[in-house]
């Protein structure tokens, strides 16, 4: 009824809630935890969420990101940015387009962020142009999908945020 009531009053509806912090069961979707029902999602036109980066273990670490802010709604392309946060000013400032290297420091998932940075690939392609074991490549890919990393379409993998020249229902 809210949305109803904005929409025709011509009035934005800004509504800040908070994320569970049980491990949420869709880890392809940053989104999945937030709380209350699948209304506040539904309803929205757009969503941002603001989460800390937590493989960041050392604040004196600069080469990975305080956070990421991830952006989707229905006229807008689903993106993930760095932030850093400045404690002195309080502030969250943006660093820029997400790189997995900040969110982790696992050297086979930074091979395979940028071998899947040229195009969508299957496990196969991926274990083929990165001379990684198969299983290694599928567990990875697996847990970098958990991370928000990576996501699937069909049996391929790309990079979150990416944007592709072949379209492959990305």
């Amino acid at each position: 009824m809210l949305h109803k009531w904005a929409l025709e009053n011509h009035i934005a509806v800004i509504t800040i809630t908070h994320k569970s912090k049980a491990k949420a069961q869709t880890g392809d979707n940053p989104f999945a935890g937030i709380i209350g029902s699948v209304a506040i999602q539904g309803t929205a036109d757009a969503m941002i969420l603001l989460s800390r980066n937590h493989a960041k273990t050392d604040s004196n670490d600069i080469e990975k990101a305080d956070g990421f802010l991830d952006i989707t709604g229905r006229e807008l392309e689903n993106n993930k940015f760095s932030l850093d946060f400045d404690a002195e000013c309080m502030k969250w400032a943006l660093r820029g387009e997400f790189s997995a290297d900040e969110a982790t420091g696992n050297m086979n998932w930074l091979v395979i962020t940028e071998v899947l940075k040229t195009k969508q690939m299957t496990p196969k392609e991926v274990a083929v142009e990165t001379n990684l074991n198969g299983a290694t490549v599928r567990s990875s890919l697996s847990r970098m999908k958990e991370k928000n990393i990576v996501c699937k379409a069909g049996s391929k993998y790309g990079v979150v945020g990416q944007d592709y020249k072949e379209n492959d229902g990305w």
